[in-house]
């Protein structure tokens, strides 16, 4: 892996993120590009424009406001915090500052990235009315790269948790975690799926399991009864240390946990990192 991406919306990165750039950076030995997303359509206001047609109304940023200043300032802030961190812990960086609609410049950042990196409260939003926000919840939708929702905080990894249902998009999922993380491959690989009726998961896990033990040294199979939202995130509500790994299926249920447990769950959720794709 080469190229992480970071991306920032308050132009006050948190030191919890940060401090989870650094773990990233130095297990992987990549460079650490920040994206501060500075969503200037929320700045517009409308004004009235004279042109050889007419009079009309349009939207513009006025760059003399107060409001605008400070927030330039604060971002500016922001990129000097990530620069100075970084450096002084010997690691390299470059900085983008994305303008316009934050989703679709974001987007074609993850186009050229290996993994996308977020705080599960960057909103590009002053409103933080859940976790994941909805801005969050539309990147891991359409990012062209893996996407990690960073941990609220970080004490290291000693395991990693697989999402597993026997699908295309599970397999895919942990394939590339696999091939982004090698360097974790001394960790134990703990296989969680929830019991259903349907065959392929028992006919592709001696599969998984030929192919896993190519990558990994520990590997352990764990079987949770119940109903996929309630007994997977019951079972990792209990983990610590451990990176999330879930493909589109585990996205959906991310997705359905947000939407309906109490926030103290979800904030114990993202205290471990989850590393999600979209296939």
């Amino acid at each position: 892996m080469e190229k992480i991406l970071m991306a920032f919306d308050s132009g006050d990165p948190g030191r919890d993120i940060l401090s989870f750039g650094i773990y990233l950076s130095r297990l992987t030995h990549s460079k650490l590009t920040g994206v501060f997303l500075e969503n200037q359509p929320e700045d517009q206001r409308p004004v009235v424009k004279n042109m050889y047609e007419g009079t009309y109304v349009g939207l513009e940023v006025d760059e003399r406001s107060t409001a605008w200043q400070a927030k330039m300032q604060k971002i500016e802030k922001g990129i000097d915090q990530f620069r100075s961190f970084y450096a002084n812990h010997g690691i390299g960086t470059a900085v983008h500052r994305d303008k316009g609609m934050p989703v679709k410049e974001l987007m074609g950042e993850t186009r050229y990235a290996d993994l996308l990196v977020v705080d599960p409260e960057t909103s590009c939003r002053k409103e933080l009315d859940n976790l994941p926000t909805a801005f969050v919840e539309e990147m891991l939708a359409n990012a062209e790269c893996p996407v990690v929702i960073a941990p609220c905080s970080f004490e290291g990894i000693e395991e990693i948790v697989f999402a597993w249902d026997g699908s295309e998009s599970a397999a895919f999922a942990i394939k590339q975690f696999t091939y982004l993380f090698p360097q974790l491959g001394d960790k134990k690989a703990i296989i969680v799926y929830v019991k259903d009726s349907e065959e392929r998961i028992v006919s592709d896990k001696l599969k998984m399991q030929e192919w896993l033990e190519h990558h990994y040294s520990v590997i352990q199979w764990e079987e949770l009864p119940g109903e996929v939202d309630t007994a997977l995130f019951g079972y990792l509500l209990k983990k610590r240390k451990v990176f999330i790994v879930f493909g589109a299926y585990g996205r959906n249920a991310v997705s359905r946990f947000f939407r309906h447990s109490h926030a103290e769950k979800v904030i114990k959720t993202v205290t471990q990192p989850l590393f999600i794709t979209h296939r």
